[in-house]
């Protein structure tokens, strides 16, 4: 899909209609190669690992804001990338699988003091406050919605007090909404509406709307989608769904979601029968992760969410957010085995 969302867009700017094929080939065989090596290691070891990996994820979030020698700058209004020699790393990708890693050992060490607010809340909110804080400088309103549902999540299937959760997200919630309707990001409100605004901000919904729906019953066949034509923006990374249904039709499509379900399904039945707590927590938050991700994509794809800039799991062009979920993939299959 990455190949033929992104040949036309690659023959513009590269002259060739493989580059963006060929980097995402390098990073799948990177990836999947991490993602057996992970598989092989003792998932507790992650647990004291994951200070490491918060810190790493702080430090490439403070490198991405400050004029450094690998810091890119701002791209279209924010600032993500590191550009490391051939390499460029989106720090939030490593931030969101370190803060998964993080409260699942916290929640596991902690499992006869879930109603204690002082010893679960507090810490987990001690520790959000700089990560997110960083993100939201880049600015990066999708990175925070995703890590705070991800997290709540597991904090409710590690027996935390309803109702503390609650009065919590009375406090985030206001926030989050004057974000989410301030500056640049009050255009994303648009999907409400594509129709007022088809040149600006409802230009890229529309166009995967009208891929969607030119897909038909079984699509226009593999490579011949016309959305990618100029008419969808962002064919290759975040609107890839919209010429799956294109190229794939609503039969393909389905199938998708469906492979989405099934790989959440898994990952809920690897935190069940994990053989320790920490091992189930990590299963639930890499899970709800990957799945709540594609969701929002695909709801964006589709026109019922306002844009993200989330990438389709495994599916959509982009290395760091391949690379991190493979290896996330990896934790996950990791402890399937130990469970076995």
């Amino acid at each position: 899909m990455v190949a033929s969302a992104s040949t036309v867009l690659s023959v513009r700017i590269h002259g060739t209609a493989w580059h963006f094929f060929e980097r995402q080939a390098y990073v799948v065989v990177v990836g999947s190669v991490a993602m057996l090596v992970v598989s092989r290691i003792d998932h507790r070891r992650f647990e004291r690992w994951a200070t490491l990996l918060l810190g790493s994820a702080f430090v490439g979030l403070v490198l991405v804001l400050v004029d450094s020698p690998i810091s890119r700058g701002r791209v279209k209004g924010s600032a993500r990338w590191l550009d490391i020699g051939p390499v460029d790393f989106q720090p939030s990708e490593l931030a969101k699988l370190a803060v998964i890693v993080w409260v699942a050992g916290l929640l596991s060490r902690r499992a006869k003091n879930m109603g204690d607010w002082r010893m679960t809340y507090l810490p987990v909110g001690l520790m959000l406050a700089p990560i997110l804080l960083l993100v939201f400088l880049e600015p990066d309103l999708g990175t925070i919605v995703v890590v705070l549902t991800v997290v709540g999540v597991m904090m409710v299937v590690a027996g935390a007090r309803l109702d503390l959760m609650f009065l919590a997200a009375l406090g985030i919630l206001p926030l989050l909404a004057y974000q989410a309707f301030s500056g640049y990001h009050a255009d994303r409100w648009g999907f409400l509406n594509p129709w007022e605004d088809p040149e600006h901000t409802g230009f890229q919904l529309l166009g995967s709307m009208s891929g969607v729906a030119s897909g038909g019953w079984f699509g226009v066949g593999p490579g011949a989608s016309k959305a990618k034509w100029g008419y969808l923006p962002e064919a290759h990374t975040d609107a890839i769904f919209a010429v799956v249904g294109e190229e794939f039709g609503l039969v393909g499509s389905v199938a998708v979601i469906a492979l989405y379900a099934t790989l959440v399904l898994a990952g809920v039945r690897v935190a069940r029968t994990a053989p320790d707590r920490f091992g189930a927590l990590l299963a639930t938050g890499l899970s709800a992760w990957i799945g709540f991700q594609a969701f929002v994509n695909i709801g964006v794809s589709v026109g019922v969410l306002p844009n993200k800039g989330f990438t389709l799991p495994f599916v959509s062009y982009g290395g760091s957010s391949l690379l991190v979920l493979l290896v996330a993939a990896g934790m996950l299959l990791g402890i399937a085995r130990r469970a076995r």
